[in-house]
């Protein structure tokens, strides 16, 4: 260790000379630190000291400046209030302009002084400037009124150009205007002005009430006033005065940019009032009359003049009005055209006649060679069914040779007039022969079975059997007793080539007096139409209406339309008179077409332009049939229901045998032959003849088909109620006497003809006491199978007979049949 230690001992003694070297300069490095940190909190305190300084400086110097402007802005204060003051001095001494003058130039100042608007003293010199612009306004409002003084209750306006002559302070009416103007006010003074001139002059000379009819202007030399007088001095005297009130004001002292300014404020009234109370009144609806209107026309030319020469409005809306004289005339017309509807139906549905139709038909002799038939028709085609649908274009029901029913669409054109909904079907899913009518000989019943009405028709075969039982009534119902069921209404056969005759048929029915005042209603709107396309109104300004008024009578006739089901609801049978009036109307216009076609075919005119083009008649006789079919439809409905409803009260003649029960259906089938016959007494004397057979056979047949329906809904049918269905079977069929057979054709009726439940209906009668025998016989040699199918005579063999091996044979054989 020794020698270890003395090797390393000069090492030794340099690290110790190295530690007490650093010991030095750590105690040197701590001095100096010292140093530095005495130095720093020097200079903290130097910049704090600074920063104090700063702000000493800085705020004096915001005092200096906040001094300069407190100094500066009470110098604008004093200046401002000093030339407010200068303001209230001028206006005090009537110098209003230097006024203003002095408040513009204070509101420039107050601007520039705007961020201290919230100071009081700034807002003392604004509401200053406020109250001295009230007072400058209120002088010159002062000085406008009295030198344009309105007089509401003497309606009188007088003009004072000079002012107040006892006050020197008082404004002109050019000052006051000036004054107006730089406020601002000016507009609102005229519109006052022109507010107030309407009241007191305006509408006490050209208001359309009457005491002002016989109004007149007074002019002074600066003064105008309307006074009344003993004579009516029309329209034009009424444009004279609206030129003398145009000339007032541009021909006074007035300024002329304030004359102009004033008179056309003043216009827009003025030629309202006189086209609304005068010119447009004065338009006359008569064509006899039509020659005033050029005296009225030349006035107005005259009064346009004016205003184009004067710089006025108002001429663009006399010309406007001018061109739209032949649309207010037509106006008129069609205004004329609509009361005389109004007065047509108010009155004339009270007023009947009886008319006479007529119609001529070719006619081919029968197979005797004697009696005639429609000509190139068959007895099938005859039997086909007509849709129930009244004549499209015939005056009347009437036979028609071809035998076609035409389908017409309902009309929708009339004024809350809609297509009605199809009428619920009243046979009860039953097959119903289909009527043999022609589609023109039948009103439209608006229901969906071909029951609905009656038919006109026979067959070319006769019947030999029983006359009494159904088949013989069945065979002969197309003949009534070897005649036409035409032979109802009156007929004359004329003799024709070709072994054919011409067959006139004729019958009466009654109308009330609409249709013929409807037609002279449309005969006069179509004979002004003609007078206005003639030489004497060639330069008439009211001829351009003429292609207008071919409208009117498709407007009458919507009019009528549209409150014929309230004039007409009053009346007895009301709907049934209204179906016979659309025939008249409709035939009537036919008829006026027809003669119009005729009229327009000698003319010199090309096609497009004949007064026949442009009236649409066909398509108002399509609509007046139309409508005239729904209001039958209407009625025929209704009656279904009442029918139905009765029969209801026999509650499906379940336990008709029994008490209460048998009284209750004997009072239900009494009600509804009573209602019946009601119905036939009610619509004898509207209906014609053969459209009385033909709604009383659909009605009475909706009451078979109610009954037969009801008595099929029987489960089980003892002897007794078949005795006593039977009895009312033959109950109703007693109406049979409401369908009487001509009296050319002796005893008889015709109410096979007519209703299409008939036969059904007789041979239910039969079936209720017939044996299985009797329905076997029926069934195979009779017709029976023409009337029942093979279902619905099981069902009604069934609950009329007791399950036995004769049933039960007699159901197989209708089966197999």
């Amino acid at each position: 260790m020794r020698r270890i230690s003395r090797d390393v001992a000069p090492d030794v003694d340099g690290w110790i000379t190295q530690a007490r070297q650093l010991q030095d300069d750590i105690a040197i490095s701590r001095r100096t630190a010292r140093e530095i940190v005495q130095q720093a909190e020097e200079a903290a305190r130097l910049k704090e000291t600074y920063t104090d300084y700063q702000h000493k400086v800085s705020l004096l110097t915001n005092e200096v400046e906040y001094t300069l402007k407190l100094k500066s802005l009470l110098g604008a204060v004093a200046h401002a209030t000093q030339v407010l003051n200068q303001a209230k001095e001028d206006a005090i001494a009537g110098r209003f302009a230097q006024s203003l003058d002095s408040l513009s130039s204070v509101e420039g100042e107050l601007q520039e002084l705007r961020p201290y608007a919230s100071s009081s003293a700034i807002e003392l010199i604004g509401k200053g400037i406020k109250d001295q612009h009230q007072v400058i306004l209120s002088e010159a409002s002062k000085a406008w009124h009295e030198s344009l003084y309105i007089n509401t209750e003497e309606a009188s306006i007088r003009i004072n150009l000079t002012g107040n002559h006892d006050d020197s302070t008082s404004l002109s009416l050019s000052s006051a205007t000036k004054v107006l103007a730089r406020l601002h006010m000016l507009d609102a003074c005229i519109a006052r002005f022109a507010q107030a001139f309407d009241k007191s002059i305006t509408r006490p000379r050209f208001g359309s009430e009457r005491p002002h009819r016989n109004a007149a202007l007074n002019l002074g030399h600066q003064s105008m006033a309307v006074r009344s007088k003993d004579t009516y001095g029309g329209p034009t005297q009424a444009i004279d005065d609206v030129k003398q009130i145009v000339r007032f004001f541009t021909e006074s002292n007035l300024p002329t940019e304030l004359a102009k300014t004033i008179t056309n404020s003043l216009m827009p009234s003025l030629t309202s009032h006189l086209i609304d109370s005068w010119l447009t009144e004065e338009i006359p609806v008569l064509l006899s009359e039509a020659g005033h209107l050029q005296t009225i026309l030349e006035r107005v030319r005259g009064l346009s003049d004016e205003l184009i020469k004067t710089d006025v409005d108002g001429q663009n809306e006399l010309a406007e009005w001018v061109d739209q004289i032949p649309k207010i005339w037509l106006a008129k017309r069609r205004e004329l055209s609509l009361a005389a509807v109004r007065e047509v139906l108010l009155k004339r549905p009270y007023q009947t006649k009886v008319v006479e139709r007529v119609e001529k038909q070719m006619m081919s002799r029968g197979i005797d060679n004697k009696e005639p038939v429609p000509y190139s028709s068959s007895a099938e085609t005859v039997r086909q069914d007509a849709t129930a649908t009244p004549p499209a274009s015939a005056d009347f029901h009437s036979i028609q040779a071809d035998g076609d029913a035409e389908e017409e669409e309902d009309d929708a054109s009339a004024w809350d007039v809609g297509d009605e909904d199809p009428l619920p079907d009243s046979t009860r899913g039953h097959n119903v022969e289909p009527d043999t009518h022609h589609q023109d000989l039948v009103p439209y019943d608006n229901g969906q079975d071909d029951d609905d009405v009656g038919a006109w028709g026979w067959d070319d075969q006769d019947s030999s059997k029983d006359p009494g039982s159904p088949s013989a009534v069945r065979g002969r119902k197309n003949t009534t007793n070897g005649r036409s069921p035409t032979s109802a209404a009156e007929t004359t056969a004329v003799v024709q080539p070709d072994d054919k005759r011409e067959l006139t048929l004729s019958e009466t029915y009654t109308i009330t007096g609409v249709p013929d005042q409807l037609r002279d209603v449309i005969v006069d709107i179509i004979r002004d139409a003609e007078t206005l396309r003639g030489p004497e109104f060639a330069n008439s300004p009211i001829s351009p209406a003429a292609p207008g008024l071919y409208s009117l009578p498709t407007l009458a006739l919507a009019g009528f339309r549209a409150l014929a089901s309230t004039c007409y609801g009053s009346r007895q049978a009301a709907h049934m008179l209204l179906y016979n009036d659309c025939l008249r109307l409709a035939a009537e216009l036919e008829e006026l077409a027809a003669e119009q076609r005729e009229t327009d075919a000698k003319s010199t005119l090309p096609e497009h332009s004949w007064p026949s083009s442009r009236l649409k008649l066909a398509s108002d006789v399509q609509s007046i049939q139309s409508f005239g079919r729904r209001a039958y439809g209407r009625e025929m409905e209704s009656q279904r229901t009442i029918v139905k409803d009765l029969l209801d009260g026999a509650q499906g003649f379940t336990n008709c045998t029994e008490v209460p029960f048998a009284s209750e259906c004997s009072a239900a089938v009494s009600a509804t032959i009573d209602r019946v016959r009601d119905v036939g007494r009610e619509w004898k004397s509207v209906l014609s003849h053969s459209a009385l057979l033909q709604s009383l056979g659909s009605l009475l047949s909706t009451v078979m088909a109610k009954v037969i329906s009801d008595i099929e809904d029987l489960g089980d049918i003892s002897e007794a109620e078949s005795k006593q269905l039977r009895g009312f079977c033959d109950d109703i069929s007693a109406l049979r006497d409401l369908f009487p057979a001509p009296a050319t054709a002796g005893e008889g009726d015709v109410c096979g003809v007519y209703t299409p439940m008939w036969f059904k209906f007789q041979y239910m009668g039969e079936l209720l006491e017939a044996s299985l025998a009797d329905i076997r016989y029926l069934w195979g040699e009779g017709e029976l199978k023409l009337e029942f199918d093979a279902d619905e005579l099981v069902d009604l063999i069934e609950a009329l007979f007791a399950d036995s091996e004769h049933r039960r044979r007699t159901i197989s054989e209708v089966r197999r049949g």
